[in-house]
């Protein structure tokens, strides 16, 4: 008989990028590090973009006709939607953990298909694109 330990999956756990960002220190062993990561994602993501336009004079208003402080698209990517989507991320891995057992639950699943669904949605989960569909 599967249980809902078996089937304690998440489609957010164990994902290749989350392992990278465990090994350099951002996502702790024990968790996802949502927060952590929201409030460390935003400056890495807007700070490349503020020392390029530095650089490059193009950061305030009246050194070019589209300085980057004019430019609240890109401010609002970098330091909002980014770690919105992180923040996601701990809602989407709660869920599934919930989620998923109940595929077997209801019926949807059997029970005896259970470790087979477990282990295609790790193999989903821990997959890569390797080429185009179609091509």
């Amino acid at each position: 008989m599967t249980t809902n330990s078996d089937l304690a999956l998440s489609l957010v756990r164990g994902d290749a990028l989350l392992r990278l960002q465990r090994r350099i220190g951002l996502v702790p062993a024990d968790g996802l590090g949502v927060g952590r990561r929201a409030l460390a994602l935003a400056p890495f993501t807007c700070l490349p973009i503020a020392v390029w336009a530095l650089l490059s004079g193009r950061a305030l208003p009246g050194e070019a006709s589209e300085p980057l402080l004019q430019h609240f698209g890109v401010q609002v990517r970098c330091l909002i939607a980014i770690p919105l989507f992180v923040l996601a991320e701990g809602v989407a891995h709660g869920l599934t953990t919930r989620l998923l057992p109940h595929f077997v639950r209801s019926g949807l699943v059997s029970e005896g298909d259970g470790p087979a669904f477990t282990r295609s949605c790790s193999a989903w989960r821990g997959s890569t694109i390797t080429r185009c569909p179609g091509s």
